[in-house]
């Protein structure tokens, strides 16, 4: 029976893995994002507000020297997978 389980449980191909692995509640306890249904929202709200949401996060997330001028200049391209953003100091 336990070699049966064993032979379930292990890897057979990196690329075909399928098993999904829940994080503990103590790292849950700890993550920024609580989340898939966070993480989720973020990522809506970074597509339609790109500019808000980048804004935001860079006044939550980071220390600065000299507060930044306005908001971004968002060259994201959804057609080819790219994108820049790039912040002015004032």
């Amino acid at each position: 029976m336990a070699k049966e389980q064993e032979k379930k449980a292990s890897v057979e191909a990196v690329y075909m893995e399928k098993r999904v692995f829940e994080p503990t509640k103590e790292f849950v306890e700890k993550a920024r994002i609580k989340s898939l249904a966070e993480y989720k929202k973020m990522y809506d709200r970074s597509l339609k507000d790109p500019s808000g949401f980048w804004g935001d996060m860079a006044t939550e997330m980071i220390d600065w020297f000299k507060k930044w001028m306005g908001r971004s200049k968002n060259t994201a391209s959804r057609t080819t997978s790219t994108s820049a953003i790039s912040w002015a100091a004032s």
